[in-house]
């Protein structure tokens, strides 16, 4: 695993008491939480981000073929439901 580098965060007492919280319930130091939930915030980033640039894509074509929207549009969703860790 790369060592990567190191970030200074400043929290409020209240945001910090709740992460020693939870890392005490997990059994885990706090920057394991702390990592934990960035790489989790960047991943659903990404998702919103490919999400927008589909949606644009299919807006895009629109002129095009209002049927292939629908279509897609009905697809994309599907997918998502399938996709999604409910």
């Amino acid at each position: 695993m790369d060592r990567g580098r190191g970030v200074h965060v400043i929290l409020s007492d209240a945001v910090l008491a709740e992460l020693d919280s939870l890392a005490r319930e997990r059994g885990v130091r706090r920057v394991h939480v702390v990592r934990e939930a960035v790489a989790e915030y960047l991943f659903r980033e990404a998702e919103a981000r490919a999400a927008r640039e589909m949606n644009a894509y299919v807006e895009a074509l629109a002129d095009a073929s209002g049927e292939l929207v629908a279509e897609t549009d009905a697809h994309m969703v599907e997918r998502l439901l399938r996709e999604t860790e409910w």
